[in-house]
Order: C-alpha cells, then sequence, then structure tokens
C-alpha cells in the first residue's frame, strides 16, 4: 500500500477550438494519496448518482486498509480542466478464474462492499469512457479487467462500447437481485408500496408485537453514535448462527476492523443508524443502518435467536419504516441479493453484474469462454439441482403452497 505514485498510463483530448480539455490517469496510488484526493472524490460522490456509502472514499478507505492491505491500489480518473470527472480504485493482482491464473485490474471492492461503480460526472460520460479506456488499454500488463457488483446501467458500463470497437471480448455475469422500497412522503402509509400480500403479514407482526409484550418492556430506539452501538451489534450477530458458523465479524479480526472504520467514518458525517429494538434494555434485533440521500441502508443486521418466534427482525423493518418518512428518507434500500423474508416487504428489486473486459489474447479467450460459456452452464445445472437462491415465490405460488398445507 505504500507503492509510490507513478503514472502507467495516460490519455488527453482535445477539440479544435480549445485546449485539452480532458486527461485521463492510471496511477499507482499510496493511501496517503488517496486521503488527499478524498475532498474532490467527495464532491464527484455528492452528484445524487453515486450519493450512496459505498462510493464515498471513507468506504474506499476502510476497504484499503483492511481486506486490501499490502496489495497494489491503483486509481483510474479523469479531470476536466484539472477537476476530478471521474474515479474508479482498482487492485492490480494475479489472481485466479478457476484454475486459470491472469493479470487483473479489479475493482476495489469484495463481500463486504455491497456495490461498486466508475464515478463519473454524467455530463461528460462518452468523453469520460472514452478517455479512461484509451488510457487503461495502453497498459500492457494486464489481461483481465474485473469490475463486481455493479448496479445495472452504472458508471463502469461506459468503458464496454469502446473496448468492443477494439476487438476486446466483454463477459457480464449476473449477481444480486438488491430488493428495495419505496417510501411514501410523510402522512402517507409508509407501507403503500409493499406487496399486495402485505396486508395479511402486516396483521400478524401486529399480533406478534402484542405476544412479544408479554416477555417484557417492549423499545424501539435509533442511535447515532458509534458505540455502544457497535459493540451491542457485534455481541448480537455472535450470538446466533452466525457465530455457530464462523462468519460473525467479531470473529474475523479484519472484519471487525473494517466495520469499525466504517461506523467511526459514517457516524462523523451523522449518517450512521443503530436501530434497535429491546425487551427490557436488551436488543433483540438491530440494524447497521446508514442513511444517506434520502435512503436508507442497511448493509448488515442481527437478531436474537431465542425470540425467533416473534419476528424481531421483521418487526424492528416495520418499525422503522414508520419512522423513516420524518426522516426525509424515501427508499428503504435491503441490499443483499433477494431472499423470501424480504419479498414479504417488496418486490422491487435493483440488479447488479460483474463486467469483464478481457484482451484479445489466446490466454485472455480463454479466460473469456469459461466466464460467458463454460461458468454459466455449471450455475443452470447448480440451480437445477439445488434452486436458484434468489427466486423467491410469486404472491400466486405462496397462496397455492399455504392452501395445500391447510389441507
Amino acid at each position: 500500500m505504500d507503492t509510490p505514485v507513478t503514472s502507467v498510463g495516460n490519455c488527453s483530448i482535445s477539440t479544435p477550438e480549445t485546449q485539452p480539455e480532458f486527461e485521463a490517469h492510471l496511477l499507482a496510488l499510496s493511501l496517503e494519496e488517496l486521503q488527499r484526493v478524498s475532498p474532490e472524490w467527495s464532491t464527484l460522490s455528492s452528484l445524487p448518482r453515486w450519493r450512496e456509502p459505498f462510493f464515498q472514499p471513507e468506504w474506499f478507505s476502510a476497504f484499503a486498509l483492511t481486506f486490501a492491505k499490502g496489495l497494489q491500489l491503483y486509481l483510474l480518473s479523469a479531470r476536466w480542466q484539472g477537476s476530478l470527472v471521474a474515479a474508479a480504485p482498482l487492485l492490480r493482482a494475479n489472481t485466479h478464474f478457476g484454475r486459470i491464473p491472469a493479470r487483473t485490474y479489479r475493482s476495489l471492492s469484495g463481500l463486504h462492499s455491497c456495490r461498486y461503480d466508475l464515478l463519473h460526472a454524467p455530463a461528460y460520460s462518452t468523453q469520460v469512457g472514452h478517455a479512461l479506456w484509451s488510457t487503461i488499454q495502453r497498459d500492457p500488463w494486464w489481461e483481465v479487467i474485473e469490475a463486481l457488483d455493479v448496479p445495472e446501467g452504472g458508471g463502469f458500463t461506459t468503458l464496454l462500447p469502446h473496448a468492443q470497437r477494439e476487438g476486446f471480448l466483454i463477459g457480464v455475469w449476473p449477481t444480486r437481485k438488491s430488493p428495495y422500497l419505496p417510501i411514501p412522503a410523510v402522512g402517507h402509509d409508509p407501507f403503500s408500496y409493499c406487496p399486495v400480500g402485505f396486508r395479511g403479514w402486516r396483521s400478524k407482526l401486529a399480533r406478534k408485537l402484542q405476544r412479544l409484550r408479554h416477555t417484557g418492556e417492549i423499545s424501539f430506539d435509533c442511535s447515532y453514535s458509534a458505540q455502544p452501538g457497535l459493540d451491542e451489534f457485534l455481541a448480537l450477530e455472535a450470538a446466533g448462527w452466525k457465530g455457530q458458523r464462523g462468519s460473525a465479524i467479531v470473529l474475523d479480526k479484519t472484519t471487525t476492523e473494517f466495520y469499525t472504520r466504517i461506523v467511526d467514518s459514517f457516524a462523523r458525517r451523522g449518517a450512521l443508524r443503530f436501530c434497535s429494538l429491546r425487551v427490557d434494555a436488551k436488543p433483540i434485533a438491530m440494524h447497521l443502518g446508514l442513511l444517506m440521500n434520502g435512503t436508507y441502508f442497511v448493509p448488515k443486521s442481527a437478531y436474537d435467536e431465542t425470540f425467533a418466534r416473534f419476528s424481531p427482525g421483521h418487526l424492528l423493518v416495520h418499525h422503522v419504516l414508520h419512522e423513516l418518512p420524518s426522516m426525509g428518507a424515501r427508499t428503504y434500500d435491503f441490499l443483499g441479493p433477494a431472499a423470501q423474508w424480504k419479498s414479504m416487504w417488496t418486490s422491487h428489486t435493483r440488479a447488479h453484474h460483474n463486467y469483464y473486459i478481457f484482451r484479445p489474447s489466446v490466454r485472455g479467450r480463454l479466460l473469456h469462454f469459461a466466464i460467458t460459456q463454460a461458468a454459466p452452464r455449471l450455475r443452470d445445472l447448480r440451480y437445477r439441482v439445488w434452486g436458484d437462491p434468489q427466486a423467491v415465490p410469486s404472491t400466486h405460488d405462496m397462496r397455492h403452497a399455504g392452501a395445500a398445507k391447510k389441507t
């Protein structure tokens, strides 16, 4: 991470009547340089399309200091008359696709990133795509460029047509179908946009809440502070199945450090929300939530499994949706893949994809075949045997299953 800042490629675009307008660079980036460019990056990520936690410099810095520690960090960027108008943080590494090794520039992101994109000022999307592609293709080192979990129609796609025109190979791999729920304005039913079948589920939740009240004093709260919220959340998550299976945050030092940095950074921004459902002051369900640009994001949630019969996680969602309109929120973003429990709340999803650009060499063509032909066939076979993990039953299917169960 302390690689000196050096340029491995650059490009300028000019028009006949002006001096050079765009300058694009692919730079090896130190942590100090990442901090230096953060103010400009924050300006770019304040554009409505990218005003989400996952595109902020703090999020990428936390990832670089933890999961990417010791790896080679690069920044693909473009400037318009000296001002930053595009940025895509990348990792340069020797990776494997299956058993096939490849020299790869991949997104500075991973399992805990939720989503990734190339940020750019929309007014310059065509010029930016051309300038950035012209720059990165001049670096002969790489064989694959890989961007993980890019929202459909994201900024990274501006590179693809330029790559295709020059004979490079493109791969697209569908990943998450992240559910989200639009929220009406204050004064309207916050559940207006829930599925038609939600009415019955809402009645069940009311009965569950009533039964829960017999176990102790019920309270809901939402804290804006990093502590003690993070400690409570980590303890609650580790007490459940994630702790038993070894996937709880607190069981991994690097993951704990990542979320500690995220929580501290977004608490300073005023975006952090630790929302909790409590029984006798003890949390039985919690959100590690982030509120930005009118959207409530939930990167992590946890609940006490000894209260599972009361559906504490759903009760917390129900309460939070009541409160969000008064906080100025207009969307609840569940994040992560589609799941049946999320379908109880919404039928809206946001598609994400992994995007690949392969150099048209022998190895590049082999990798392209593996990603676009072999891997999808294996995935389809796995889905036929085990089922699609993101397949959510339709309302008709759920009603039919319920009727069959009664008979």
